[in-house]
């Protein structure tokens, strides 16, 4: 948030920090609370400007009210106050501005706070410091007031030599007070009031965001559709934001104290002035005036013409920022996409040479198996024609014929026994041995995806959870509390309310063990007649366990609520600075 005491140095400080003529030269002073996004030095940042404090020309009413807007543009709290000032003219009326920075945002924003001053010469680095050291009282005490703090820049603010040191003076600063956003009571209110106002805002464009839903899906499929769906939501959710930035139930009920206030003094007036005229002057002048009065006092809370010009200017600087939020959740989803596509792509690959590598060795087999089947026919064959080529053996016989000696020969047919013979009927090769290896190999690699949309779910669930537990958290509290305004007297009530239910808890264990202790004194009392013996019985039991939980009730609730003050504490009193810390990717 940068704050100007009077002059155009403001105005030429964030030219400097956005890199781009935000404000134009001849701009010295505005009536209305500004945002601005841009870079500083490669660093997303985000500037508020709003009127210079001593500027005249704008009345205290209208002047509170650009005060509240300022604080919810830059909800939940500005990470730095740059305060500046001309160098060369430092007043000592301008002394009092720590004081008045205490009195519009908190007591501990001096913390939070560095002093700006714009320079002409040509004075550089250490000189320049020294310098400044070696000042006036004025500038002396102004900057011990602010911690000793400071950063010179150039009133020509095209010069960007200086932007990386400012940064880092900036960041130096932010990481001294624990790295966290500068928060107070009336910052936690406007976050509140922001937050309901973008909820009934979003309410209202509920069914116009459904109908615009059910267009996309008869234009698009699959993953485009998500795209247009994504984007159109973060547009839509960029333009309620800027638009409960500068139009909520806080700033509204500032303009209806001011026609209130405007009718009621105009009326009174009006009827003094009329009571000399009579009962009759006293209630038309009581109208005149009530409606002069109510006419001025609400001119004095409307937004003029100039400032809903730079309103739609806003609206367009969010919708760009939007757009390269977007961007980067894009490439991060691509990124994540492709790490996964690409693992699953390498077990399918992995899978098809598996299979590749399976049916080729049972190729192999088979064909190791016809091979012996082939030989061991083959040999069959050539046995048998064997058999049926070679000559049949003769065996010689002796006879005597009257005194002759005559040899015969007797043919011995060989005989093959087909018993002997293998059955070649029964041996066949099965044809398709293959059925089921790809069906097989696909529902591993179908167990491997449902494995990984697993993990991917679990992931989207741990990132749901990161942004929706703070709010199961604060059921459990008195946060949601909505009749007492200030978080640190929650607080408080919440701890006096454990501690009164610990105390009923041991207030009410006391009767139940001396029932007890009564009863088991007089079990074992051989004086008592036997009539008069009584056992433990079932409501002693429901008093104890009633007392237990009593107990562990009121120490949780006394220890889940911090005072202000003590580490840990959600809520701090008007002005305390909140250790809460804002996304790293924009600065405020």
């Amino acid at each position: 948030m940068v704050v100007g005491s009077r002059g155009p140095w403001q105005f030429l400080l964030t030219n400097a920090i956005l890199g781009r003529e935000e404000f134009s030269k001849d701009v010295t002073g505005i009536s209305d609370s500004r945002k601005s996004t841009g870079e500083l030095a490669g660093r997303r940042v985000a500037v508020i400007n709003g009127p210079n404090i001593f500027d005249k020309d704008i009345s205290q009413t209208k002047r509170k009210m650009e005060l509240r807007r300022s604080k919810c543009l830059c909800i939940p709290g500005p990470h730095a106050f740059l305060v500046v000032f001309d160098m060369e003219k430092i007043s000592p009326n301008e002394i009092k501005t720590p004081k008045l920075l205490r009195e519009r945002f908190g007591r501990h924003c001096p913390r939070h706070c560095m002093v700006l001053l714009a320079y002409d010469g040509n004075l550089e680095g250490a000189d320049l410091e020294d310098r400044v050291q070696k000042s006036d009282w004025p500038l002396k005490e102004l900057i011990e007031k602010f911690g000793g703090r400071f950063h010179v820049f150039s009133k020509n603010w095209r010069d960007c030599s200086h932007e990386r040191l400012l940064l880092q003076k900036i960041e130096r600063m932010v990481a001294s007070l624990g790295g966290g956003y500068f928060s107070s009571s009336s910052f936690q209110k406007a976050e509140e009031c922001v937050r309901k106002e973008e909820k009934r805002l979003m309410k209202q464009r509920t069914a116009e965001i459904e109908k615009t839903w059910r267009e996309m899906e008869q234009q698009y499929i699959a993953e485009e559709l998500y795209h247009q769906k994504d984007t159109y939501t973060s547009s839509v959710s960029a333009e309620i934001r800027a638009k409960a930035e500068m139009d909520n139930e806080w700033l509204r009920t500032s303009m209806a104290r001011g026609l209130g206030t405007g009718l009621v003094v105009g009326a009174v007036m009006g009827a003094l002035f009329g009571s000399i005229e009579g009962p009759g002057g006293m209630v038309l002048y009581g109208i005149i005036g009530g409606a002069v009065g109510g006419s001025a006092g609400g001119t004095a809370q409307v937004i003029d013409v100039e400032q809903m010009i730079q309103e739609r200017l806003q609206k367009i600087e969010r919708l760009k920022y939007s757009l390269e939020l977007q961007k980067n959740s894009y490439l991060r989803e691509v990124r994540e996409s492709q790490k996964v596509f690409s693992a699953l792509v390498h077990a399918m690959e992995k899978n098809h040479k598996e299979v590749v590598d399976a049916i080729e060795e049972r190729q192999r087999e088979e064909d190791k198996k016809v091979e012996t089947l082939v030989k061991e026919i083959e040999q069959e064959i050539q046995e048998l024609r064997k058999e049926t080529t070679e000559p049949e053996p003769q065996i010689p016989v002796n006879s005597d014929q009257s005194d002759e000696t005559k040899q015969v020969t007797v043919n011995i047919v060989p005989t093959i026994c087909p018993s002997e013979m293998k059955d070649w009927s029964k041996v066949t090769v099965e044809t398709d041995p293959c059925v089921g290896v790809t069906r097989r190999a696909l529902a591993d690699i179908m167990e491997k995806i449902k494995v990984e949309v697993n993990r991917l779910s679990k992931s989207e669930l741990k990132r749901i959870e990161k942004y929706t537990g703070s709010k199961k958290l604060e059921m459990l509290r008195v946060k949601c509390t909505k009749c007492i305004g200030v978080n640190s007297v929650k607080a408080r009530i919440a701890r006096i309310s454990g501690a009164i239910f610990a105390i009923a808890g041991f207030l009410y264990l006391v009767p139940v063990c001396w029932t007890a202790h009564s009863i088991i004194r007089d079990f074992y009392d051989p004086h008592v007649a036997a009539p008069h013996k009584r056992e433990l019985g079932p409501a002693l039991y429901i008093g104890w366990g009633a007392s237990a939980l009593l107990l562990i009730g009121g120490s949780l609730l006394y220890a889940g609520s911090s005072p202000p003050g003590m580490p840990g504490s959600p809520t701090f009193s008007s002005g305390e600075s909140s250790p809460r810390r804002a996304p790293a990717t924009q600065v405020k």
